[in-house]
């Protein structure tokens, strides 16, 4: 880019001097031509320069194959052409590329201590220098990278709930279902070797139903946008709506406790749903 930039500062001068000098017209856009093709040829070299110097075949190559752990022999990964799988099959794979002394994985890069045909040393996000070794059972190892396909998370079938409450003299029925949906919820975690990896979900749509006798007071189906202005953008958008269960009726209406949380991870925010008598509902965080 630099060597292209100055072919064109040095262009436009050219065409200055040019007109200041009253040269012929021909004579200039010819020169005119003539610079800029060398320029855009010697801007292509540079171009091909760097995309050759990216492209560390001989590592790769070394790179091939299902990695274990030195010590308990349990597999790591396994890198086919360019890209690289996990045992787990909610670890979606990722593009690798090797430049100079570094695997990137994704977005991620780590800084390679040494690679021969057997053993691989790098230094993990967290500094912590990790060493695998190529394994001697590919048949026996590869069995742990056998999936159909990335399975993501989800309920394993549609959870039912029904409450029978009588309050005041009446008698009324509560209805939670929730139902696995296809959007996908993404969530970056590390593995206990220090690397980065992505694992995807599916989150749950959640039907919440209130009868007196017959008469529908409310009914709406609910997903973990409906509380996009209670719980911050960043970690909806890691999270699953996990659960939902009825807590209690007063004289306010019907709770409903909702859990928002980041799978596989502590963090959770609690919605309370109230629903009032008339199906007006209301929705805020709870402390716990």
């Amino acid at each position: 880019m630099k060597i292209f930039l100055q072919c064109c500062i040095i262009n436009f001068f050219f065409i200055l001097l040019c007109q200041f000098s009253m040269m012929n017209k021909n004579i200039v856009l010819f020169a005119v031509a003539f610079i800029m093709a060398s320029c855009g040829h010697r801007y292509q070299n540079e171009v091909n320069d760097i995309e050759i110097l990216q492209q560390d075949t001989d590592a790769l190559r070394k790179l091939q194959g299902i990695w274990i752990d030195g010590d308990t022999e349990e597999p790591i990964f396994r890198i086919s052409n360019d890209s690289i799988y996990y045992p787990d099959s909610t670890i979606l794979p990722q593009q690798i590329r090797v430049i100079r002394d570094t695997l990137y994985v994704g977005q991620n890069a780590y800084a390679i201590e040494s690679l021969s045909e057997n053993v691989f040393s790098f230094h993990s996000m967290n500094g912590e220098l990790i060493r695998v070794c190529h394994t001697e059972q590919v048949s026996e190892d590869s069995l742990a990278f056998v999936h159909p396909m990335s399975a993501p998370i989800i309920y394993t079938e549609v959870t039912k709930r029904d409450t029978v409450i009588n309050y005041s003299g009446r008698r009324y029925h509560c209805y939670i279902a929730i139902n696995p949906s296809t959007k996908k919820i993404y969530r970056t975690s590390y593995t206990s070797e220090g690397v980065a990896v992505q694992n995807f979900y599916f989150d749950n749509l959640i039907h919440v139903s209130v009868y007196s006798g017959k008469n529908r007071i409310f009914g709406r189906n609910i997903t973990k946008s409906t509380f996009e202005n209670l719980i911050p953008e960043q970690f909806l958008s890691q999270a699953t709506l996990s659960d939902m269960k009825f807590s209690n009726v007063d004289k306010e209406g019907f709770h409903f406790d909702a859990n928002v949380c980041i799978p596989d991870g502590a963090a959770c925010y609690m919605v309370d749903i109230t629903i009032s008598f008339d199906g007006d509902v209301d929705y805020h965080l709870m402390d716990f």
